[in-house]
């Protein structure tokens, strides 16, 4: 019996471990969330800016998301200061709507200290008719029949005003109409990018499931039911802009980090790092994301399909003067015409399909997912869970059998008395 409780202890005790490690989900917030919704602005805001202050105890995260202009994410890390009135970024609205908004984005508090500044540009969204179905936008060029661009500037684009789409932990910025000239209209909020804030560390909800920390925010870039024309066979693909102020002037590179778990995203056996100082990430801005995007709103593996990366390829000094994405973009409000030659910029082109897949008119639906943050790009890892279930069910059966064996052994030698029997009791007189 003594025996028999002690297996039960031990069992229970391996139940109660994975109990825990999946009812568990409490967090501390490690930093502090503020939203500020066109702060500043009275009227004529356009699309808007959405500002989140991320404060916390060392230094503090200055997230601008914004459709005046390019539609652009910009990261300002700044140190804490024990003045939390005054522990912000200030906009000058009548810049912003100039044609040369340099200086429109500043901190006014002389103490404040810039540690660094990171961010990305959402510039061209690409619609192709893939009749080869070989999913593979660098096949295509513009001007052709079968390639249609559009600018996300806003003179070509209308934005809804976030103040109507928005919320403390999520911003939304959304097409309301593109160019009624164009032969192909986005209208009617078909594409949508979305931002995601966290103050504490976490996966999340939605396949692929990505990590996120307090210094990162997820975005999802959504398009759905757009009308295609003719084009029958027609996928889509998406350029950006990464930006850093560095020193270091190395070029930024994409790291193809592989993965042997696939636990949270099925299937998927790697992830891509897009590193603004790959030298020292640990001091540095990232962009990541799974090369997989999803053809329905509910995401599952069954309607899951490939994200193709095309870069990253450097911008040049005459590239960041010429390029008006660049000079209309909330980075050339904060850095300035003079500083803008120095910031580090890379452009990268994403497409979205895999042969065979249906394209996008089968289910007129994308959503992909990355994020954006500060630091070591977060890497997947077998989890607590995982860990506690092999560890169960590789440990438990080795458990049963030492203690079964164990047992037996002992009943066998104190549960019965063996009669010996003598040779003289059985002698034959």
């Amino acid at each position: 019996m003594a025996t028999t409780r002690g297996l039960g202890h031990v069992v229970s005790v391996v139940v109660l471990f994975i109990s825990f490690a999946i009812l568990t989900n409490g967090y501390t917030p490690k930093r502090q969330l503020n939203t500020y919704l066109n702060p500043g602005c009275v009227k004529d805001c356009g699309g808007g800016l959405a500002y989140v202050k991320a404060r916390g105890d060392m230094d503090t995260l200055h997230f601008v998301f914004t459709t005046v202009g390019t539609p652009t994410a910009l990261v300002i890390r700044t140190n804490t200061l024990a003045d939390r009135e005054h522990d912000r970024l200030s906009f000058n609205w009548d810049k912003l709507r100039s044609n040369d908004s340099a200086g429109a984005v500043y901190t006014d508090n002389p103490q404040t200290k810039v540690l660094y500044s990171y961010g990305l540009m959402f510039t061209r969204l690409f619609q192709y008719n893939d009749t080869s179905d070989d999913a593979d936008l660098s096949h295509y060029s513009a001007p052709s029949s079968e390639l249609t661009v559009f600018d996300f500037l806003d003179n070509v684009t209308m934005w809804e005003n976030l103040l109507d789409t928005s919320s403390d932990e999520l911003i939304i910025l959304k097409i309301q109409q593109t160019d009624p000239d164009l032969s192909t209209a986005i209208m009617n909020g078909s594409l949508t990018i979305q931002f995601h804030m966290f103050d504490h560390e976490d996966r999340a909800d939605d396949l692929p499931h990505l990590q996120y920390n307090e210094d990162t925010t997820h975005f999802d870039f959504i398009l759905q039911d757009i009308d295609t024309g003719n084009r029958s066979n027609a996928r889509y693909g998406l350029e950006t802009i990464f930006f850093s102020e560095d020193a270091d002037k190395g070029d930024m590179t994409i790291e193809d980090v592989k993965s042997i778990d696939d636990e949270y995203s099925p299937g998927v056996f790697s992830i891509n790092n897009l590193l603004s100082r790959p030298a020292v990430k640990a001091n540095g801005g990232f962009l990541q994301w799974k090369p997989i995007c999803y053809m329905k709103p509910a995401r599952a593996r069954s309607v899951a399909t490939a994200v193709k990366k095309y870069g990253p390829q450097t911008l040049t000094a005459e590239d960041k003067t010429n390029t008006g994405f660049v000079k209309n973009s909330i980075a050339y409000a904060f850095y300035g015409g003079h500083k803008i030659i120095d910031v580090k910029m890379s452009y990268s082109n994403f497409s979205f399909g895999l042969s065979k897949d249906g394209f996008f008119t089968k289910n007129n639906y994308t959503a992909w997912t990355g994020s954006l943050g500060y630091g070591v790009p977060p890497a997947d890892k077998v989890s607590t869970l995982v860990i506690s279930v092999i560890s169960a069910g590789l440990g438990l059966p080795v458990v049963l059998m030492v203690f079964g064996g164990l047992f037996v052994c002992m009943k066998n030698k104190f549960g019965k008395k063996a009669k010996t029997t003598s040779f003289s009791e059985n002698r034959i007189n």
